[in-house]
């Protein structure tokens, strides 16, 4: 199951507000663009996703970290009075309107896989299959194919073709040799070679 956020309505009013703040504030105010704004507001979703799904370690920073990209001077100790009041005048109202269309969707202590991805100026939350069930497949490899074993012949099994069947050779006796019955004559030449045996008739 899929869903699709506009959030680029909440990154225009990030972008016109921090603006405004920052003119009002600042003597040399900095800019923040569009797409700035709009990297920040996939990263709170990326928070809230975290926040909600109970396998994580719910560490919410990727927000932090893309302010702190775009506004380095968030994060110094003499801005510590103008980082609260941009939180509290700007940031806060995004924010809210952010976690607010997660919490229509996912409830807290979930524990099914969500994935976050940008299409254009929307974001896309998929829902995934039950983390349980895919660490116990992963550690039990539940889905890994099964591979029949080929049979494998011992080494001291040598594979030999098979020898033709020598052929046995006779002594013909005509039928008018009065000798036939006293003459000694071999039948089996190759057998005799073959077991070192006289054979006689």
């Amino acid at each position: 199951m899929a869903f699709v956020l506009n959030i680029q309505e909440t990154a225009f009013e990030l972008e016109a507000n921090a603006n405004r703040f920052f003119q009002m504030n600042v003597t040399t105010p900095p800019v923040i663009t569009f797409l700035q704004a709009h990297e920040i507001i996939m990263a709170l979703v990326d928070d809230a996703l975290n926040e909600r799904m109970a396998w994580t370690d719910g560490v919410a920073s990727t927000h932090w970290d893309a302010l702190l990209r775009v506004f380095p001077w968030l994060d110094m100790p003499v801005n510590e009075d103008l980082a609260d009041h941009f939180y509290s005048e700007v940031f806060d109202d995004v924010l809210t309107r952010t976690t607010g269309m997660i919490d229509e969707l996912i409830p807290y202590g979930t524990w099914d896989v969500w994935d976050l991805a940008k299409h254009g100026k929307d974001a896309i939350l998929t829902q995934g299959r039950d983390y349980r069930v895919m660490e116990w497949e992963r550690i039990t490899e539940y889905r890994k194919p099964k591979t029949r074993s080929r049979l494998m012949v011992p080494s001291s099994i040598s594979k030999q073709p098979l020898s033709a069947p020598k052929t046995i050779k006779q002594r013909v006796v005509p039928n008018n040799d009065t000798t036939r019955g006293t003459e000694k004559y071999n039948l089996f030449d190759d057998v005799k070679a073959l077991h070192g045996e006289n054979i006689f008739i």
